[in-house]
């Protein structure tokens, strides 16, 4: 078995003993797996990528005239149990770990109000994102119970490189939390692999913010309905997942 050195350590006692010839590597340069496409179509021109990795679409489309994404990737909730991911391992959530992980899709502020309502009801919360993140939370007196760093969001093959890491953290750490909040990052370049594992560890699951204007909307609608749900009364509703963690101005999914 070949094993990239960072990830050695964390799954030396979790493979079958009969499966344990390990051959070092070193240190990994890219740190998500490799792209996976399907060539097997029968235009030579055209490729469909079925695992995004190091080498983006962009980077694809620089030799191949088209590039297509496996549909399964790109799938909505409703349709995702729906389609087959036609890449071995796809399925599988081994950068999962085993708190409870959602994604935060929000700014700051957002980030923070998910944080402090989550301790507001004794929760204790791991915070996981870039160096610019956890700087703007410390300014704003965000504590998180366990924060760690994956990276930098300008520069973000260090996020693709740590990623693992990261994530395995708070398997490793003394201090155990409820629940993890991840930031979320853009799709370009190597974001769309790193978002592809982030989506996977959190089992596609988001926190996100509300607009004020829908917020708004659905406030009313509720009121004329007589619905009990309240709103949180700056433009954002509360929304709790099947976790017990709510955020004020969260719509989980």
């Amino acid at each position: 078995m070949l094993l990239q050195l960072h990830v050695l350590p964390r799954l030396r006692n979790e493979l079958d003993p009969l499966d344990r010839l390990f051959v070092r590597l070193g240190p990994t340069g890219i740190g998500v797996e490799s792209t996976v496409v399907d060539c097997s179509g029968p235009d030579a021109n055209q490729v469909t990528i079925l695992r995004p990795g190091g080498i983006t679409k962009a980077d694809l489309e620089t030799v191949i005239k088209r590039v297509d994404v496996d549909p399964a990737l790109l799938a909505s909730d409703e349709s995702r149990e729906l389609l087959q991911p036609k890449a071995p391992g796809m399925k599988y959530t081994h950068y999962a770990p085993r708190a409870p992980l959602f994604i935060i899709d929000g700014d700051v502020e957002f980030f923070s109000k998910c944080v402090q309502t989550a301790q507001a009801k004794g929760q204790t919360v791991g915070a996981m994102g870039s160096s610019q993140l956890l700087l703007q939370l410390h300014e704003r007196q965000c504590k998180p119970d366990l924060v760690v760093e994956c990276g930098d969001r300008t520069n973000l093959s260090t996020v693709a490189r740590n990623l693992f890491s990261a994530l395995r953290t708070f398997d490793e750490s003394p201090s155990s939390v409820d629940v993890i909040y991840a930031e979320s990052f853009g799709s370009a370049g190597i974001g769309d692999a790193i978002m592809n594992r982030l989506r996977k560890a959190a089992g596609f699951k988001y926190l996100r913010a509300v607009p004020a204007a829908a917020a708004s909307a659905a406030t009313s609608d509720r009121s004329s309905t007589g619905h009990s749900s309240s709103s949180s009364g700056n433009g954002t509703s509360d929304s709790s997942s099947s976790h017990g963690v709510a955020a004020a101005g969260a719509a989980a999914s």
